[in-house]
């Protein structure tokens, strides 16, 4: 840095501070590089307004104004990872055209089609904008600011070629203006052509050429051979052997030719002055259009900026606390993503930092970076820090950076800093943020340091926030014990020597001069003597700073181990979840595989059933039907039957260890007694207990059917008789009623309103197979109208039932459609 400057960055700057030492010299965007930053922005715009409003960018100063702008660049983020960007890249700013028009000047095709190109994208931009307004609402307020230029955009792209021409169809006369212009165009050139062909003509002509001399066409004549071709001359050549003659044969042709192409003109102009006057009557909503467009841009910019630097929203809060800077891995926005991140804050309990550390260690660039992120978050830029990090809103900043010594005022280095400070104590308030670069150097070291110390207790003192470098060692070894003032260093490698850029809080940097002067050579006596002159309490300080340091990187390797074994935790944690939703699943998968599996057993069983009942009937076969049915009996009553339909879930070893381990099933041999009802695990199916035994085992009636299960595959059912679950309802009316279950009057029925469909089938099954055993041909399935869902499972069932003859919807008095007769084989 050339020059020093102690500058208040607020919105203005009054007369005495313009008048005020170092005011003038630099602007206070550059000496912290603040322009810079707004270059990276405006270089995220679209189109040049767009980039002059993101140069012209000033931080706001009020918190609620500050929320603002970061609610903005927060919709913009949105916006961008939402919904993709708003377009207006290429725009021309077409304001000044506009501005034109709103004079009642007359555009020029292209300027016309400049303009129509730009109310367009900005009528796109309002669009984007509008498709989530609801999620955008400050970008949708300035969206709304944009007219709706459809019909001018129309129109002139109707009657203007892209590349500014005036179309044919721009009006019903041009056209034909135009073919009129081509025809008498063609009629003019085919008689010059006649004429130069001619045997008279020809050999006074320079070449066959037909040329053309202002708007008229012209035959090339030697100049000694004029007379040859009677006509009007219109120019000669600069040798003057060539006479440029336009025959008298076509002068009349000529004639109509430019006359037809000057109605062409006329009209051309009167459709560019329509069109013209057409934009100029909504000029000035046009020209609020484009800038309301701009607005957004550069909004959008602050969130393509942000998204280019992996920046955060970082949390505003009013200035004048007791913490009000607290930048976690802040990055300088100029030095990229790469950058060495630092940590850095003011408070609680201290409003003072004072930092230490060797030349070229980066103290400065931390300075400047905390200035600058305030500056950048005061402008609605999202900062390169932890989402974490908080900041407050500065009412103004004050810094003294650089040297500023003036030959030509015979200022010293000094005086300069000395006055910048002076009038930074006069202006600074608790509001404020003060960054002063090596206080107290450029003097005597001793003076230089109490004049150091007395700053930083008067900024204390007040509690002025601020951010203070030096190199003085005393400065940093009295911030260790004054209250309202910590320390921070910038490292250094000791094997290196060379810095690290890391940011140290709470410990005084070390000076490593020695350390370095031996590693470049320095002999061992002088380094001997420079220590014993260097004291005792210098030494101790450094052996306990070494200490500290030893100490801080052994801490740092604890909770970066710490830090691996919790991400690998969580890691562990994640997967095993996975793979317990993917478990989930799987289980309820093979459930339904169960369920589909026991479905299709009972049908095969089911139809063995009939065919052994309907060959005991016809063929008289009953020894044959005796043993089949013995053998369906067994297979119901086989405990592994159902167990072999069931396959096991697939498991990994990392969720089986996260499980619990499996209590063991209660034993309810004892408990269970015939008639109870118990519900088979897994399948929600019930059953009927008929007789238990002492092997660990229990006889099931399930449905019209036995099965005999381990005593752990049931469980009892408190208080449920056989029948009181949600299975369907059979109407009975006579004395077989109580033993079949079945209606055995005129027409046999089953009712299975309030029943889900997914369970029709089943009950259908059962119903049909007891009016087979009874020999019934004819039953009635009572099913309701309601949204036809138990209607179709009930039909879908009957469909592709074997015993069933056909089936059709009630008559007026068996209940209509909302019951289904169905006929026997």
């Amino acid at each position: 840095m050339e020059q020093n400057e102690a500058t208040p960055l607020t919105a203005e700057k009054s007369a005495e501070q313009q008048n005020s030492p170092g005011f003038g010299e630099r602007s206070p965007e550059a000496l912290l590089e603040f322009d810079r930053v707004l270059g990276m922005l405006a270089g995220h715009t679209r189109f040049s307004l767009s980039r002059e409003l993101a140069m012209g960018t000033v931080p706001a100063w009020l918190l609620p104004d500050v929320l603002r702008l970061q609610d903005e660049t927060a919709e913009a983020r949105l916006l961008l990872d939402t919904a993709g960007d708003i377009g207006l890249g290429g725009l021309r700013d077409p304001i000044a055209l506009l501005r034109r028009a709103g004079l009642d000047g007359v555009l020029r095709g292209e300027e016309l089609t400049n303009i129509a190109s730009a109310l367009d994208g900005v009528q796109a931009a309002a669009v984007a904008v509008r498709s989530m307004s609801g999620e955008v609402p400050l970008m949708n307020a300035i969206a709304d600011r944009i007219g709706n230029f459809t019909s001018e955009v129309e129109e002139i792209s109707s009657a203007i070629g892209d590349s500014g021409e005036v179309l044919d169809s721009a009006s019903p006369a041009l056209g034909r203006l135009r073919r009129r212009v081509a025809t008498s165009y063609n009629r003019l050139l085919g008689s010059l052509e006649k004429i130069t062909a001619s045997s008279d003509v020809s050999p006074a002509l320079q070449s066959d050429a037909i040329a053309t001399r202002g708007d008229r066409l012209v035959l090339e004549v030697r100049s000694d051979q004029r007379k040859s071709v009677p006509g009007i001359v219109h120019d000669v050549s600069n040798t003057g052997a060539t006479v440029f003659i336009e025959p008298l044969g076509v002068v009349e042709l000529g004639n109509t030719w430019r006359e037809t192409a000057a109605e062409v003109t006329r009209e051309e102009e009167r459709i560019l002055r329509k069109l013209s006057a057409l934009i100029g009557g909504r000029a000035d909503e046009a020209i609020d259009s484009v800038h309301a467009a701009a607005e957004l841009d550069v909004i959008m910019a602050r969130g393509r900026l942000a998204t280019s630097m992996q920046a955060a929203r970082v949390e505003a809060i009013e200035a004048g606390g007791e913490a009000v800077v607290s930048l976690i891995d802040a990055r300088h926005p100029l030095l990229g993503t790469d950058a060495v991140p630092a940590t850095i804050y003011l408070g609680p309990g201290f409003s003072v930092l004072v930092i230490t550390g060797p030349n070229a260690g980066g103290k400065t660039v931390a300075l400047k970076n905390v200035g600058l992120l305030a500056l950048m978050h005061q402008s609605g830029m999202q900062l390169p820090a932890s989402a974490d990090s908080r900041l407050a809103v500065f009412g103004s900043v004050f810094a003294d950076i650089g040297d500023a010594q003036s030959i030509e005022r015979s200022v010293s280095t000094f005086s300069s800093h000395m006055g910048a400070v002076i009038d930074i104590l006069k202006r600074a308030d608790s509001n404020s943020l003060v960054l002063l670069d090596e206080l107290g150097t450029g003097t005597d070291p001793e003076e230089g340091a109490a004049l150091a110390r007395a700053v930083i207790e008067e900024l204390s003192a007040r509690k002025i926030p601020a951010v203070i470098t030096t190199h003085h060692r005393g400065v940093a070894e009295f911030a260790i014990d004054a209250d309202g003032i910590e320390n921070a260093s910038m490292e250094l490698s000791p094997e290196t020597m060379l810095p690290t850029y890391h940011l140290v809080m709470g410990l005084p940097g070390r000076s490593y001069a020695i350390t370095v002067a031996e590693k470049l050579g320095l002999p061992k006596s002088v380094l001997e003597r420079a220590q014993s002159l260097v004291g005792s309490a210098h030494i101790e300080s450094e052996e306990l700073l070494t200490q500290l340091q030893a100490e801080r990187k052994k801490l740092a390797e604890l909770a970066t181990e710490a830090e691996g074994e919790r991400s690998a935790a969580e890691t562990a944690r994640r997967e095993i979840q996975l793979e317990l939703v993917e478990l989930r699943r799987r289980q309820d998968d093979i459930a339904e595989e169960t369920r589909f599996a026991l479905r299709h057993e009972a049908d095969e069983l089911r139809n063995t059933l009939r065919r052994i009942e309907r060959d005991a009937r016809q063929k008289g076969h009953h020894e044959a039907a005796r043993r089949a049915a013995d053998e369906a009996r067994r297979k119901v009553r086989d405990p592994n039957w159902t167990r072999s339909l069931v396959p096991d879930p697939p498991i990994s070893e990392s969720v089986a260890q996260s499980l619990p381990e499996a209590a063991e099933e209660p034993q309810i041999a004892e408990s269970l007694e015939v008639g109870d009802v118990v519900e088979l695990r897994g399948l929600g199916a019930q059953a009927e207990v008929l007789s238990v035994s002492a092997k660990g085992t229990v006889e099931l009636l399930i449905g019209g059917a036995t099965a005999r299960l381990d005593m752990s595959e049931v469980r009892r059912l408190e208080g449920v008789k056989i029948g009181t679950k949600e299975g369907p309802s059979f109407e009975l009316s006579s004395d077989s009623k109580a033993e079949t279950g079945v209606n055995t009057g005129p027409i046999s029925e089953i009712d299975l309103r309030g029943r889900r469909a997914h369970e029709v089938h089943d009950a259908v099954m059962e119903f049909l197979d007891r009016m087979m055993l009874q020999g019934a041909m004819t039953c009635r399935i009572i099913h309701g109208k309601g949204t036809g869902a138990l209607r179709e499972a009930v039909r879908e069932t009957l469909s592709h039932h074997d015993s069933v003859e056909t089936f059709f919807a009630g008559g007026p008095g068996d209940g209509g459609d909302g019951a289904t007769m169905v006929e026997l084989k």
